[in-house]
């Protein structure tokens, strides 16, 4: 028959002892399940940490930060996870064209180049492959980090186009940037942002109809130019998802 399997799996004869650390484990993960089922229906701003930015700018940085941040949620979230399509279609908003993916988690651990490459993350990803339901994720803590490098003025006044590749959605952006900020010359032509984020779903098991639930602990390191990524190092525990299915 077909459901949600109740609990977290458990070896054959198994049962819950709340006496042992693993109980205590298993509870856990349930917990950050709902927690992040709830939270990943809510809107607003997503939380980032300035703290390292000058006041004077920590509000373009907001700016810039947040929409990165959204987008890389929605590749990753139930959005991307929806089908393969979707999944590439998104990373062609956040992920530049030649953005490598580096990650011991992909197959042989080997780095990723590009839109085509990165799509391929779908067909092996926990929650892919149409097989993940009820899929939220939860950005659960953001920093921003500004690069060395100042975006650079031309003699008549105008700002160089590194921001503005690939696509017109770009020049968009940094106008809106401009037109927003007065001093949004003052910010650096690349940063880095850090996320830790968790995603949790239902998994179909092979050849079955039973959903078993997943929590996936993730952190993500992004090296970015403009509202772009062009550099993602991203770690999580393979073997405690395996654990869980």
């Amino acid at each position: 028959s077909s459901g949600i399997n109740a609990e977290w799996p458990l070896r054959p004869g198994e049962k819950l002892d709340p006496e042992k650390s693993g109980s205590c484990h298993l509870s856990w993960l349930a917990e950050e399940f709902q927690r992040v089922q709830k939270e990943g229906t809510l809107e607003g701003n997503i939380s980032i940490n300035l703290h390292n930015i000058r006041p004077a700018v920590r509000p373009i940085y907001q700016y810039i930060g947040q929409r990165v941040a959204e987008l890389y949620r929605k590749v990753w979230g139930p959005e991307g996870m929806e089908s393969r399509d979707r999944f590439q279609e998104l990373i062609g908003h956040v992920y530049h064209p030649h953005a490598r993916f580096e990650s011991p988690q992909t197959i042989n651990g080997t780095d990723l180049t590009g839109w085509r490459e990165l799509t391929t993350l779908y067909d092996t990803f926990i929650l892919g492959n149409e097989q993940g339901q009820q899929v939220a994720m939860s950005l659960d803590w953001v920093i921003v980090k500004p690069g060395h490098d100042k975006r650079k003025i031309l003699s008549n006044g105008a700002v160089p186009n590194a921001w503005r590749y690939p696509e017109p959605t770009d020049v968009n952006l940094q106008l809106e940037l401009e037109r927003e900020f007065k001093n949004s010359d003052q910010v650096s032509e690349s940063f880095t942002m850090a996320i830790r984020w968790t995603l949790v779903g239902n998994r179909k098991q092979d050849l079955s109809d039973v959903l078993v639930p997943v929590v996936l602990l993730a952190e993500s390191h992004l090296n970015c130019v403009g509202f772009r990524v062009i550099r993602d190092i991203t770690v999580y525990d393979k073997v405690a998802l395996e654990a869980q299915i």
